[in-house]
């Protein structure tokens, strides 16, 4: 009977210490979803981003949901802080809390890069930002990265304004190279009715292909308008 009595004791034991195991495992994968989810929702809102939790659930007045249905709602503060709302079988609403980062791959210059100095890929390295907070989450909407911004695109533009070192490149930072620029010499291609003249000048501004560009004839020093073609030709219909 002693012996009936504490093998009963033994497995009343043991099923307790299973059952916590089981609550402690479930409660666990829970968990796992929820950040899963949470992070798949950030996701949506920072496209192409790798997100990541940054800090640790925490529910408001304690109150923690033993198994989450769905989250129905999510709030984003300004400091990469996160408020999240979700609801549990019962459709029981609880209320959390938590913090996270969304990067992006970027190009970073290497050097200091002056105003209208040509671009090229030996001017950047890629490195990561955050755009969920600071400087990242301000600019998150024009920072220039290999999926919006080629690193063969970068020999056909220029820098506007100057780029410091350690400074990601911005889209409002940078503007395509123009064609001609003010003082380089073109041929000048006038047509009027049937006939053809051709002539040499000087560009009076930048221009791009197919753009219009004012010109300054070399003999009689005539100002014309016309469209600029490769290889600095501008035609000039009168």
């Amino acid at each position: 009977m002693f012996i009936g009595w504490r093998f009963s004791i033994i497995l009343i034991s043991a099923l307790f210490v299973l059952d916590a195991l089981l609550n402690a495992h479930s409660g666990r994968a829970s968990q796992s979803d929820l950040h899963q989810a949470l992070k798949q929702e950030i996701a949506k809102r920072y496209y192409g981003a790798k997100v990541e939790l940054t800090a640790p659930v925490r529910w408001m007045k304690n109150a923690e949901p033993a198994e989450i249905n769905k989250i129905i709602e999510i709030t984003e503060g300004g400091r990469a802080d996160l408020r999240f709302r979700v609801i549990d079988k019962d459709e029981k609403v609880f209320e959390g809390t938590t913090a996270f980062s969304a990067a992006i791959p970027a190009w970073i210059a290497n050097r200091r890069i002056q105003p209208g100095e040509k671009l090229s890929r030996e001017l950047f390295s890629l490195q990561e930002v955050n755009v969920a907070s600071g400087m990242g989450r301000e600019y998150r909407g024009v920072i220039l990265s290999p999926g919006n911004f080629k690193a063969t695109e970068m020999n056909m533009t220029e820098s506007r304004q100057t780029i410091l070192e350690g400074q990601f490149l911005a889209s409002t930072a940078i503007q395509k190279s123009p064609a001609i620029r003010r003082g380089d010499s073109v041929t000048i291609r006038i047509e009027s009715g049937g006939l053809q003249l051709s002539t040499n000048g000087i560009a009076q501004e930048a221009a791009y292909l197919n753009g219009q560009v004012r010109v300054l004839t070399n003999k009689s020093k005539r100002e014309l308008t016309g469209s600029l073609r490769v290889n600095g030709l501008v035609e000039v219909r009168l």
